[in-house]
């Protein structure tokens, strides 16, 4: 590995370290009521959240299913959430940093509805004030209320921040690694250096003074069953 690959292994570390913060602990915490046997699907297959939810289907027990509109990914299951759905057949559906590919989104969320059991669970993450990545497939941000719109079906609906308004700052500094002009990109160790230093700083005042106002995005979770609407 020369000097060029090692920065830029590192500049994608903490970039990744910080505009992923809390989702590892996400799918730890709400796969720890699942039970041995549960069936449970994962939107969206592979990297590093696909590969935790699989290592906390072995510590639990429960069965796992990975789906992707792509083959080359070697999903369990090849389609779109958008035309495909499996009724009452899911114990809990984890959709995480997808909802904003899915060209139709309404649609996704009834597939996703239909596919649960009767008081089953659906865990969500989704972008918010987050840089476009995986373009061009990359069609749609989410407001808290935005979300609780496309859930009004579902019961128990909780959106939560997934880091505070400072952080989303030293977020958007971070995810200059994948800008697409080469300047930006050379200058990205910097920054994403900058981001690393400051982050301490930045959560300690998120906790201080608290608001609502921005988030790089939301963590949800929903049951199937009578909504409150």
């Amino acid at each position: 590995m020369n000097i060029k690959q090692f920065i830029t292994g590192i500049t994608l570390w903490g970039s990744k370290s910080i505009s992923r913060r809390g989702l590892h602990e996400f799918i730890k915490a709400q796969s720890a009521n699942l039970k041995p046997g549960d069936k449970v699907l994962s939107i969206g297959s592979g990297g590093s959240l696909g590969d935790k939810l699989a290592s906390r289907a072995k510590v639990v027990g429960f069965s796992l299913e990975q789906m992707d509109i792509s083959p080359e990914r070697q999903p369990d299951i090849v389609g779109d959430i958008c035309q495909w759905q499996r009724a009452g057949y899911y114990d809990c559906i984890f959709m995480l940093e997808v909802l904003e590919h899915v060209t139709l989104p309404h649609r996704a969320v009834a597939n996703l509805h239909a596919s649960l059991k009767e008081n089953g669970k659906l865990c969500l993450s989704v972008p918010f004030i987050f840089p476009i990545h995986d373009e061009p497939h990359d069609f749609f941000r989410y407001t808290r209320y935005g979300l609780m719109f496309l859930l009004s079906e579902f019961r128990e609906v909780r959106v939560e921040e997934r880091n505070s308004w400072v952080e989303t700052l030293l977020v958007l500094l971070a995810r200059s690694v994948r800008a697409d002009s080469r300047a930006v990109r050379l200058l990205s160790p910097f920054m994403v250096l900058t981001a690393l230093i400051f982050y301490p700083f930045a959560y300690l005042l998120g906790k201080v003074l608290k608001a609502h106002f921005m988030a790089t995005g939301y963590l949800v979770c929903a049951r199937k069953g009578a909504s409150s609407r």
